[in-house]
Formats: structure tokens, sequence, C-alpha cells
């Protein structure tokens, strides 16, 4: 593999740096002209981890990634016999029939499997895989290498190389994709091209991606025609009806991204995304809410459908629900007009269900904190101060207004 050091795992600093000052490790930093920031593999016998490149001073230290360790079970000194091998095997096939998979255990036995395993570039391929499920794309980018090298154009290879090299430069691989020939090869080949695609234009302004959007449609839209489709993986099935309800949002076809959001959810239905971009689509039907409530369920980890159900709560007067939800968009440390609207219905709540006057005042104190300007917190907080003190008002007085309006498009990549 390249970007390999050797080196003394032990000799380290007392922040768990190691250092690279063997002539072996000076060569090779040397002749691959390393600098500051770049990641690559340390390897001391049969133990090998992935590092970052620091500087310090005139001097270059590497700091490893210890959950990316591999070791071989066996030395070259010992030779395992048949069964061993095949028990190991059959152990490294149960990691990779697990769900949710354990990559760090994975990793650690592909040196092993490796020496083993006939097909050398699905043992690099499964090893970027672990790599970026660990959160390292450029060491899992530097790892897919030595499978594209035997197998460029293998649809597996192609779709995690575009889906790295987006997570790493953006521009640069929307280039990329746009040079793909024959898209409709692979439905793992077309998810690739939608995935960057729909990753680049966000980093554009408004108005700027009618084009690339229309180009994605176009592009994407035989994909079911791929000779792999009746057996593509239901994740990129997913992936390009998504990136397609997206494209359609942005293109102010909203009953056509909706209808992708749906198909997208019946390719797989445990994905919060395109549930959650449905839901906030078609707020506030029974349909919205339902696939907001699901998201939730299944794990989404984005404040919008916390901050809708708030809402919808806040509107049917189910309070406790409304403490309860308001509590949960908060966490997620929302912008400031979001946080301000949640500690404001949170007050609401809290006074309709009878809690200490203090404790609803602070929270509609705490609102006004976030959105001092805001003057419909203002009228509430005013509606809450006269009811308190047993002044003329009526609870009919509250205002539910939102004060955002989410989007699809919030949850895209």
């Amino acid at each position: 593999m390249n970007g390999v050091i050797e080196v003394d795992l032990n000799a380290r600093t007392p922040d768990d740096r190691v250092r690279l000052n063997t002539r072996g490790a000076q060569r090779s930093l040397r002749d691959q002209a390393v600098k500051p920031g770049d990641w690559l593999w340390l390897r001391d016998g049969t133990i090998r981890v992935g590092a970052q490149i620091e500087g310090v001073g005139d001097q270059l230290l590497a700091r490893p990634a210890w959950e990316t360790l591999e070791e071989e079970i066996w030395p070259d000194s010992v030779s395992p016999n048949p069964v061993q091998v095949q028990e190991m095997f059959q152990h490294f096939r149960h990691l990779l029939a697990q769900t949710p998979k354990n990559y760090r255990a994975i990793l650690k036995l592909l040196t092993t499997v490796e020496r083993y395993a006939p097909d050398r570039g699905h043992i690099a391929y499964l090893r970027s895989r672990a790599l970026g499920a660990l959160g390292h794309p450029r060491l899992a980018l530097s790892a897919l290498g030595e499978a594209m090298g035997r197998e460029p154009d293998r649809p597996a290879f192609v779709h995690q190389y575009f889906v790295l090299l987006s997570e790493i430069d953006r521009a640069r691989a929307f280039e990329e994709a746009g040079r793909i020939g024959n898209l409709i090869s692979s439905v793992l080949v077309v998810a690739a091209f939608a995935h960057v695609v729909n990753a680049f234009v966000r980093t554009l302004g408004p108005g700027k991606t009618e084009r690339i959007d229309r180009q994605l449609l176009e592009r994407t839209e035989t994909f079911k025609s791929a000779p792999d489709a009746e057996k593509a993986p239901s994740s990129a099935v997913a992936m390009i009806h998504l990136a397609r309800g997206y494209a359609h949002i942005r293109l102010g076809q909203k009953e056509l991204g909706i209808r992708e959001f749906g198909m997208a959810v019946a390719a797989k239905p445990a994905d919060p995304t395109p549930l959650a971009a449905r839901g906030i689509e078609l707020y506030p039907s029974e349909q919205g809410i339902a696939d907001l409530k699901l998201a939730i369920k299944l794990g989404v980890m984005n404040y919008w459908p916390f901050y809708y159900l708030t809402h919808h709560y806040l509107e049917r007067g189910e309070w406790q629900e409304v403490e309860k939800y308001a509590h949960d968009t908060a966490a997620f440390l929302p912008p400031n007009k979001i946080i301000a609207n949640v500690l404001e219905w949170q007050a609401i709540a809290r006074f309709e269900m009878g809690q200490d006057a203090a404790r609803v005042r602070q929270s509609f104190e705490m609102a006004l904190k976030f959105a001092p300007d805001n003057p419909r917190i203002r009228q509430n907080y005013g509606v809450f101060e006269k009811l308190s003190q047993g002044q003329p008002a009526s609870t009919k007085e509250w205002r539910f207004d939102r004060d955002a309006q989410g989007s699809a498009l919030d949850f895209a990549a």
C-alpha cells in the first residue's frame, strides 16, 4: 500500500504522537514528500495503523488514529493449519454480516485475511469501506487506490471512490464525475454520480444550480435500465431517488420531488433522511406528520423534524408533547430564532399544564434573549402576565406562528 512509513510505535511522545526519527522513516518522509496534514500508514512489524502528520518546528510527528489499527493474527514465523484459517474466515464473514457492522474489528482482521484471500482488490475495497465508516476519508481513499488499480471500472469501487472524493474535494469530484462515459453501466455508478452532483450544488449560491440539476435529472432518468438494476443495493437506489428529489425541489417542482422521496423511502424504508425530507414538504398533512415521527424514531440527526412536531402539538394543545419536542429541538443547538420559538412554545405549554409561574416566566425570558426584537414572543409573554395576575385575558390570545420554514434541502448531504 502506498504511503507506508516503517516506525517504532513504542517511540512516542507524552501526548501519544509517534516519533519519526529513524533513518528509514526519515528516508520515506523525504521520498514521499510528506508534509504536515497528510495522512499515511505507520507500520511496525505485523502492526499497521493510520496516522496524520503534524509539524513541531522542523520536526515531523505522527498522531495515530488507533481505531484504524490492523494486526496480523499469526506472525511470519507461524504457519496456521487449514482449520485455523477456515475458522478465521468464518469469523470474518460473521463480522461482515452483522448489522450494524463492527468496523474496528473488521479492519483489525484485514491484514491477516489479505494473506489468504484471492481477491486482493475486494479486500482493499473492504478496508476503504471500514476506514470511511470510521471517519477517515483520506485514508479510505488511499486504501481504495489498490482496488482501483486492479479493477478501475468495477462499479462498487467507482461508487466508493466518488463518495469519498466528494467528502474531501467536492469540486474535483464533480469535475471527474462529469467525465464518466457510460453512466448507465451500473446503478452503483449512477448513484455515485448523483451523490457527487448533489454534494457539489450545495456549495453553489441560490439560482446557480438549474443547469446542473437538469443535467442530473436527465443523466439519471433511465438508471433502472442498467444491467444490474434488479440486483442493485437498496442504498444505491435510494441515493439516486433522493438526489433526484432534491434536484426537483431546487427547480421548484415540489410534487415531483415528493414523488422521488417516496421512491427513496420504498427502496430503503429504514433510512430516516427521505422520510424527513418528504415530511417537511408535506407538513402539516397527516402523511407529513407521520413521516416526521418515523424519521425521528429511525434516528434522524437534524432539528427540523423535532421543531415541526413541536409546532404540530402546540396547535393541537398537547402540552406534554410540546415540552418534550421543544427540549429535543433545543438539544441540537439550532439557530437563535428556532431556539426562541421552542422556548416560547415551551413557556405556553408549561402555563397550560399549570406549572409554576416563575418557571413559565423563565422560559419566556430565555426566548427573548435569543430573539429580543420578536414582537409575537413579547405579545404572548404579555398574555401570560395578564393571566397569571388575574387580569382580563384569554388563552385564545396566544399566537402560534412559526418563525422558520424548513425544506427538504435541509437534509441534503
